[in-house]
This record gives structure tokens, sequence and C-alpha cells, in this order.
């Protein structure tokens, strides 16, 4: 494959051992299961873990609603408030 680089992370030694343990038994390396999982994230230009995906915050709903309320940042479209402003507001 041209372009082949080397690449170094740092995990805890336990997660590395498991997961080479897995891998293992699903007849790859951990080379290889680390590439399968950035052509994907690649691909899907997301993160392809459900426990991620699923997650609250970096949900497709909420990657929306954020991308959303940054727009309307850009645009002007926020009103500013001091935290005494805001205790008058409620004190009214």
């Amino acid at each position: 494959m041209p372009g082949i680089v080397d690449v170094t992370i740092q995990l805890d030694q336990t997660l590395k051992t498991n997961a080479e343990g897995l891998f293992e038994k699903l007849g790859m390396t951990f080379s290889t299961a680390t590439a399968i999982l950035l052509e994907q994230a690649v691909q899907k230009g997301a993160i392809p873990c459900s426990s991620i995906e699923d997650d609250s915050f970096w949900g497709k709903k909420n990657q929306v609603r954020l991308k959303d309320s940054l727009q309307e940042l850009i645009d002007g479209k926020i009103v500013v408030k001091t935290s005494k402003e805001l205790e008058a507001m409620e004190n009214e």
C-alpha cells in the first residue's frame, strides 16, 4: 500500500492487551483493526462507534443543534445578558 506511515498512540496497557486479544480472535492485528476504525470514520464522517454516536452530546441530532446554534451566533441572532441582568429579570 503506497504512502504507509507509522503512527504512535498512548494507551492504557490493559486496554491495549485486551484489544489485541480480541483482534487476534477476530483474525486481525491491532494495526489492522485501527486502520479499519480510521477508514470507517473517514467514510462516515463521524466516529463509527454506536456508543459514541448514541451519546447525547455526540449524537447526530445534537450536532445539528450545535451547528444551528453556532450559525445563530454568527448571524447575530442571540441575546447576551450578564448574570446580574438575569438575576434582575428573575426578581421582576
